[in-house]
């Protein structure tokens, strides 16, 4: 049982200081917690959980072809990423979820998707254990957050939460514990493709190595940042073994907000069975955003420039972050990096313009999404949501998650908004707290 109510002695004082001095939102007069226990999933969670997940995405293919959900997909997705998307379902796969602990139980976040944290861990990892583990530290500011494991044979990761909610998010530990566990051989690859064990028997690709093999199966990929789709195909071809598997471009939120759409009931009960009931309890409620449409509240944007008056106009606790991860919509990234945080309700007009032209310049002009991550009150919106090509579409009003993704693509030069994802009025609590900075803490 998780036990966010005891921090450990020093940890969360040492957090809430660190979180403060580097000026994070939420780092002022926040009260965090510490767990003194990471959650531990005992096997028939993980085989339920193993189960359900995949049932649920080999109905992917299916659920795209059959309902509406390719509008928003398919915008600016090259046909190299399409095919992507089809190589996807013969590829190895390892199944990994984002999990909340909540007082309910155990509720799935995510299926089978990297987030940033998997990236700048690494580095953790690899001090704690003693093992090349997952490529690169993409967020190098954030190491601060860290605190070092003492006498630990392996790395326990715990998340700082806001006292006020106590939700504990689980995070890529899992796939690092497991995999150093069973004595699986890490292949260390730096982002620049330099194998650094003194592997050189990858496939590659333009002369770099596109890919990573791991012994026993274990999947992982390497960060190059060169690679691109015609090399990530060209690997999958010649039969590494790549991880995170081929992503989706039908991304797990939408599959997740479908298994409650009623209309979809029949059609995923006649596919999954039982399985559904399962997974109605395990997969949060949830809605995605048709990305055709403007909603009404959201302020026009015709360039970034605008962008930098927003201090003033409803995002005053938002901040920028750039992204070239799948988040971004480029196939064969996976993680996020080149992030600027900055808390625009502590700024004027003139730093806010400031924060977003550094996102801007630390990106090529152009290239994949810009996504404005929220960590202030939710913004309540009126959406589209996406429905069954058979049906009308659907009016939601519902809020912006807190830590919500609100996606831009520059087009033309200009950004135009193209989705987001929100929760429902009576949908759970995912991603964590809804209050709260997520800080991965090693705890001793």
């Amino acid at each position: 049982m998780l036990n966010l109510t005891q921090p450990m002695a020093g940890k969360a004082v040492e957090v809430s200081q660190m979180i403060q001095e580097m000026g994070l939102v939420y780092g002022q007069g926040k009260t965090f917690l510490a767990s003194s226990q990471a959650a531990i999933l005992d096997h028939g969670e993980v085989a339920e959980l193993g189960r359900v997940s995949g049932a649920v995405l080999r109905c992917t293919p299916r659920l795209y072809a059959e309902t509406d959900e390719r509008r928003m997909f398919d915008v600016g997705v090259s046909s190299l990423a399409k095919e992507l998307n089809a190589l996807r379902q013969e590829a190895p796969r390892f199944y990994r979820v984002d999990a909340v602990v909540t007082s309910g139980g155990l509720r799935v976040a995510e299926i089978e998707s990297i987030p940033a944290g998997l990236g700048y861990m690494s580095s953790v990892y690899e001090a704690a254990a003693s093992a090349g583990i997952i490529g690169a530290d993409h967020v190098p500011d954030y190491a601060g957050l860290f605190v070092s494991a003492v006498g630990m044979g392996h790395p326990v990761v715990g998340i700082a939460v806001c006292a006020d909610r106590c939700h504990y998010r689980r995070d890529s530990e899992v796939f690092a514990q497991n995999c150093l566990a069973k004595g699986h051989e890490m292949v260390m690859v730096d982002p620049h493709g330099v194998v650094m064990n003194g592997r050189s028997d990858l496939p590659l690709v333009d002369g770099k190595p596109m890919a990573v093999h791991v012994r026993a199966g274990a999947y992982r990929y390497s960060d190059v940042p060169a690679a691109d789709e015609v090399g990530l195909i060209e690997c999958w071809r010649s039969g590494a073994n790549i991880h995170p598997p081929l992503q989706t471009i039908f991304w797990s939120k939408a599959e997740m907000a479908s298994l409650w759409k009623p209309e979809l009931q029949e059609w995923w009960r006649g596919l999954i069975g039982g399985d559904l009931d399962v997974a109605h309890r395990i997969f949060p409620q949830t809605a995605y955003l048709d990305g055709r449409v403007e909603p009404e509240h959201i302020p026009d944007l015709g360039t970034w420039e605008r962008v930098g008056n927003f201090d003033r106009r409803g995002f005053k606790n938002w901040v920028i972050k750039g992204s070239t991860g799948i988040s971004g919509g480029r196939a064969m990234d996976f993680g996020s990096h080149d992030i600027v945080i900055g808390a625009a309700g502590n700024m004027d007009t003139a730093g806010w313009r400031d924060a977003v032209q550094s996102s801007l310049n630390m990106l090529a002009a152009g290239s994949g999404l810009r996504i404005i991550q929220g960590f202030s009150n939710p913004i309540k919106i009126q959406m589209h949501t996406i429905a069954n090509k058979l049906l009308s579409t659907e009016q939601t009003i519902g809020q912006l998650r807190p830590l919500a993704r609100i996606y831009y693509a520059i087009i033309d030069g200009e950004s135009r908004f193209m989705g987001g994802s929100l929760n429902c009025r009576n949908s759970l609590v995912v991603h964590g707290a809804s209050d709260a900075v997520l800080a991965p803490i090693i705890l001793g």
